[in-house]
C-alpha cells in the first residue's frame, strides 16, 4: 500500500471548483496529500505521471465527457492498486441505471459531513 511515514495520496476529481476545493480542504485536514483534477481528462493525465503514486481516487459521478464510474474502471485497469470512492447526489439505484457504482468502489452520497468523508477515505484505504 503506502509508506506509513508518508501520507496516502488522494486524487480528487470534481468539475465544480468550489465543491472540489471544499473536499480537498477536508481531506488535507485529515493528513492526506491531495491532488486536484477538474475532470476525467486531467485525472487520466495526472495518473500517467510515473513519479506520482495515487493511493485513492475520489471522484464525482456526474461530470462532462466521462462519468466517475467509467473513470474509476479505466484507472483500475491501468493502475490496479488504486482504491476508489465515488461521490454523488444521486441515489445508488439511480446511478446503477446510468452505469454507475460497482462492487469495486466505495460510494458516498452528497451532501456529507467532513467526519463522514474522512471515515470513508480511511475505510477505502484499509
Amino acid at each position: 500500500m503506502n509508506n506509513p511515514s508518508q501520507p496516502a495520496t488522494v486524487l480528487v476529481v470534481e468539475d465544480d471548483t468550489i465543491v472540489r476545493r471544499v473536499i480537498c480542504a477536508i481531506i488535507k485536514s485529515g493528513g492526506y496529500k491531495v491532488i486536484e483534477a477538474d475532470g476525467a481528462a486531467s485525472a487520466l493525465q495526472i495518473c500517467k505521471n510515473p513519479s506520482e503514486r495515487i493511493d485513492l481516487i475520489l471522484t464525482d459521478f456526474e461530470m462532462p465527457s466521462m462519468n466517475g464510474s467509467d473513470l474509476i474502471r479505466r484507472l483500475k485497469l491501468e493502475h490496479g492498486h488504486i482504491r476508489a470512492v465515488l461521490i454523488s447526489g444521486f441515489t445508488p439505484d439511480i446511478m446503477k441505471m446510468h452505469g454507475g457504482e460497482s462492487e469495486n468502489m466505495f460510494f458516498m452520497r452528497k451532501p456529507f459531513l467532513p467526519e463522514a468523508l474522512l471515515k470513508m477515505i480511511e475505510s477505502a484505504l484499509s
